[in-house]
């Protein structure tokens, strides 16, 4: 086998997707809260944009992670406002 056709890849904290992390979550016994949080601590913002996500979004996420409705009300609008008053 050469050298050329050597498979490489590097994995940062910043490049683990939500799904990631909750597989983590999962595999460690975690609340899958932890995982959203971790997952919005480390992410990169150039690579995954959260104010882009719709309150239907949010509610998806939530109903994934355990949480209700007004904890997907809460994050779009911290993130929906966060990225307007940065503009």
């Amino acid at each position: 086998m050469s050298s050329n056709s050597v498979l490489t890849a590097t994995t940062t904290v910043k490049t683990l997707s939500l799904a990631d992390w909750l597989v983590i979550a999962d595999t460690l016994n975690y609340e899958r809260l932890w995982a959203f949080d971790k997952f919005n601590q480390h992410s990169s913002s150039e690579t995954y944009d959260l104010s882009a996500l719709t309150l239907k979004d949010w509610e998806e996420i939530a109903e994934l992670i355990g949480c209700d409705t007004y904890w997907a009300n809460r994050r779009y609008r911290a993130h929906t406002v966060g990225s307007k008053s940065s503009r």
